[in-house]
């Protein structure tokens, strides 16, 4: 029988709700893009964009790298906002995958396209579609990936599960996060191939992540993957078991995601696993792959990490939309548009405002000089956050020539960024803070007898050993920073006669050993 061909114009015509998906999620997302510079590792990815260098540890990404640098050439706009766009538009086209996606799995567009749409809006893709940030690029990856299994599920060719591994190999250039859904992979391909071919296909899968891996290990190197595994203090030092408080903050933020979807997200994956045992086998694996890392990985900034679990929810989210009767009014249809886009957005302007009165925060990160923690990462918009341009410029302002800044992470970056990619104050020098690291404390009031010293601030540790500083140093306000002066030791009185002197200086001599 020969195959069926589509008519001509049909595949251009089916190409118009993902163009309409991508225009409409990107419009979104660059209506709320920062407008410049950011905090911490933001600033760091903007500063390294431009000088064009990158990592050779388990932060290497030299394919988003890449892309920014592209985007960083951009002739308009500051060179913080024009990498912050090139997450926009990644950001864009991870949404549109996942309609195509969705697409695939449940051959209903309504369903696909408010699951996507839904995926848009929800928290962590958002907040992460406005910054400039690695994850969008990666998320477009992971729903490409999937787009590929659902495709190979379709036809078995052999020469697709090929292209599979190989695109789940060379995703590493993005992140390495893509390791925690290989097994889940892999189960998939195995459960999903006829029977007698399932050795072949899953070698197949692997020959192709090998290809793509050597093509990560070629450009990056076995830094960034010798550097997780091996750890700070040992094999796997950076994971830990996962402590009640993990646990709970992904139940909440994964509640946050979609907060009126939940019900259609389960029944989305009790369906599928009622009628494609396998598919919701492999879904339901990667995601927990990657919640099981997410749970061990104790960062700060650890919910991030949950971003392709996320995004099976959608995956699901879609599945269960479908199983919903096609002559729906359209009352309903408007509800369902309403608690899928509209109510999540109005759901991340209230939180904030809920949990700082109440003294609540989901992420545990530092307060720092005009940023409100709840709302920078509670609500995903950013359009007008300038917090660390304006803490770096007025910096910048109050710092004599040739002075020191010892800094915390997140502002630090902010400053350098400055220096290295605007060219300002290429006099000043900066130095990360190390707390109860007494050989830095040593250094710094050594050099206080020859140049100013300041400290970004005054934050507790882990940041700063405030107790060990306030002992040696006197820290005075200048501007958004703290400048430090030596504390002088109080002089001797006159001595007394010669024979009490000896006799006293035997004294401090004993209290000393």
């Amino acid at each position: 029988m020969r195959a069926h061909l589509p008519a001509p114009g049909r595949s251009a015509l089916g190409c118009l709700p993902t163009v309409a998906i991508a225009l409409a999620s990107g419009a979104l997302y660059v209506a709320t893009l920062a407008p410049g510079l950011m905090w911490g590792d933001d600033a760091e990815l903007q500063r390294l964009a431009m000088v064009g260098s990158t990592r050779a540890d388990g932060h290497a990404h030299p394919m988003w790298f890449w892309i920014a640098k592209q985007f960083a050439r951009i002739p308009f706009g500051s060179i913080a906002w024009r990498v912050n766009l090139s997450s926009a538009i990644l950001g864009a086209i991870a949404v549109a995958l996942v309609y195509r996606v969705a697409m695939r799995l449940t051959h209903r567009r309504g369903a696909a396209a408010l699951a996507a749409l839904a995926f848009a809006v929800s928290h962590t893709q958002w907040l992460h579609s406005v910054r400039a940030e690695v994850y969008a690029l990666f998320t477009a990856l992971l729903a490409l990936t999937l787009l590929l299994f659902a495709k190979w599920r379709e036809s078995r060719r052999h020469e697709l599960l090929f292209l599979l591994g190989l695109l789940a190999g060379v995703t590493l250039l993005s992140h390495m996060l893509i390791v925690t859904a290989l097994p889940g992979l892999v189960v998939g391909v195995s459960a999903s191939a006829p029977r007698g071919t399932r050795i072949r296909a899953v070698s197949t899968l692997l020959a192709g992540w090998l290809v793509g891996c050597s093509l990560f290990i070629a450009r990056a190197g076995l830094g960034p993957i010798l550097h997780p595994i091996q750890g700070g203090g040992g094999p796997l030092s950076i994971l830990s078991f996962p402590r009640p408080v993990d646990v709970l903050r992904f139940a909440a933020f994964t509640a946050y995601q979609f907060p009126l979807a939940g019900p259609l997200v389960l029944w989305g994956a009790w369906r599928t696993r009622r009628e494609d045992p396998t598919l919701a086998l492999t879904l339901v694996l990667i995601a927990l792959g990657d919640i099981a890392f997410g749970l061990c990985f104790q960062v700060p900034d650890q919910y991030v990490f949950y971003l392709p679990a996320y995004l099976i929810g959608a995956l699901f989210l879609a599945l269960g939309l479908q199983s919903l009767r096609k002559s729906g009014s359209g009352l309903r249809f408007a509800a369902l548009v309403g608690a899928l886009t509209v109510a999540p957005p109005l759901v991340y302007r209230l939180a904030p405002i809920v949990f700082s009165r109440m003294h609540l925060s989901l992420v545990t990160l530092r307060t720092l000089p005009g940023r409100d923690n709840n709302t920078y990462f509670m609500f995903p918009p950013k359009a007008g956050e300038r917090s660390a341009e304006r803490f770096a410029r007025e910096a910048f302002t109050v710092l004599p020539e040739s002075a020191l800044v010892v800094a915390d992470w997140a502002p630090l970056q902010a400053l350098r960024y400055l220096q290295e990619v605007e060219h300002v104050r290429a006099d000043l020098a900066f130095e990360e803070s190390r707390p109860f690291y007494s050989a830095q404390l040593d250094s710094i009031e050594k050099l206080c007898a020859h140049r100013a010293v300041f400290i970004a601030d005054v934050e507790p540790p882990p940041y700063y050993d405030i107790a060990a500083i306030r002992r040696r140093f006197l820290l005075r306000p200048a501007g958004p920073i703290f400048m430090l002066e030596r504390r002088r030791i109080p002089s001797s009185p006159a001595g007394p006669p010669q024979k009490t002197v000896a006799r006293d200086s035997r004294t401090v001599l004993t209290r000393h050993v």
